[in-house]
C-alpha cells in the first residue's frame, strides 16, 4: 500500500466543540491538508 499526503488539498471541517475542532485541525494540517474550520454548518 502506498502512503500519500494531501499536500495543498483544502477541506472544510465543521465541529461545534472548539477543543475537538482544534485537535482535528492540527492533525489534518500535520498530514498536509489546508483546513478551513467552522463552528456551524
Amino acid at each position: 500500500m502506498r502512503e500519500t499526503r494531501a499536500v495543498g488539498t483544502r477541506i472544510l471541517y465543521v465541529e461545534d466543540d472548539h477543543r475537538i475542532r482544534g485537535s482535528v485541525k492540527l492533525a489534518l494540517e500535520d498530514e498536509g491538508w489546508q483546513v478551513d474550520e467552522s463552528e456551524t454548518g
